[in-house]
């Protein structure tokens, strides 16, 4: 028996059946199949299914939160004193920066270590941010007169934003497509 003639012969068997399964998903994508047609990937919820798409989204949404909670973390002790350099840092998708600075002039030493491109708003902060229409930026145009600075997008890097900041509560978040929502964001206190 030749035995590299029938490997060859079950492994191409065997990529023909993948091809065949891979050309029957795509069609049923395509088509759209009904809501109790999703065959889950082995995850449940009180006895019912959950989508795999839905356990991906939540997956994310858990690891972003870990991430938050993490990024929110004073980086420093002690408060800034005005018109000191304050060390933010960007990665996908968390913002690192102190909770609380002094009022007057500052200067937010930003450095994106992230592949991806970011920019930084600083807001006075109301209650809740307003999010656009497509339910993943915020409405800057609604943020008009609460505006304190922006950090146009940009790559990797490090960049400088002077600001002069009033004693109070200020937000700051990166408004690029879904960072907000992932996590891009935080708190600081001017005092």
């Amino acid at each position: 028996m030749d035995w590299g003639w029938e490997l060859g012969r079950s492994l191409a068997s065997g990529a023909a059946r993948a091809r065949e399964t891979e050309a029957e998903s795509a069609s049923r994508v395509k088509e759209g199949p009904p809501a109790t047609d999703v065959k889950p990937m082995g995850v449940k919820r009180r006895g019912a299914a959950v989508p795999a798409f839905r356990t991906s989204v939540l997956v994310l949404l858990a690891v972003a939160a870990a991430g938050l909670s993490v990024a929110c973390t004073p980086s420093q002790a002690r408060v800034p004193a005005a018109g000191e350099k304050v060390q933010v840092t960007e990665r996908d998708f968390q913002i690192t920066a102190p909770k609380s600075v002094s009022s007057g002039d500052l200067v937010l030493h930003v450095k994106n270590e992230g592949p991806e491109w970011h920019e930084l708003i600083v807001v006075h902060r109301g209650k809740r941010l307003p999010l656009r229409t497509d339910g993943m930026t915020v409405n800057e145009e609604a943020l008009a007169g609460a505006i304190a600075g922006i950090l146009e997008p940009a790559a990797a890097g490090v960049r400088d934003l002077r600001l002069h900041l009033a004693p109070g509560h200020y937000q700051f978040f990166c408004n690029m497509a879904g960072h907000f929502m992932a996590g891009m964001s935080g708190d600081i206190v001017v005092r």
